[in-house]
């Protein structure tokens, strides 16, 4: 799942069907991978925001 989630933010999304493939072996289904996606988009789009409006974070 890792490996799918990094590909995936530092090629805009894009993951080799390679890497998709060795996830699903590795037991991982659509549903899962899925909502990975979806959680890196809404943290990239955090990000962005945050950037843009110039906020700091608060950890």
């Amino acid at each position: 799942m890792t490996h799918v989630v990094r590909q995936a933010a530092a090629n805009s999304g894009k993951v080799t069907d390679a890497t998709w493939k060795a996830a699903q072996k590795a037991g991982w289904g659509d549903e899962h991978l899925t909502e990975a996606f979806a959680f890196l988009g809404l943290t990239m789009f955090t990000g962005c925001f945050l950037n843009h409006a110039q906020t700091d974070t608060d950890i």
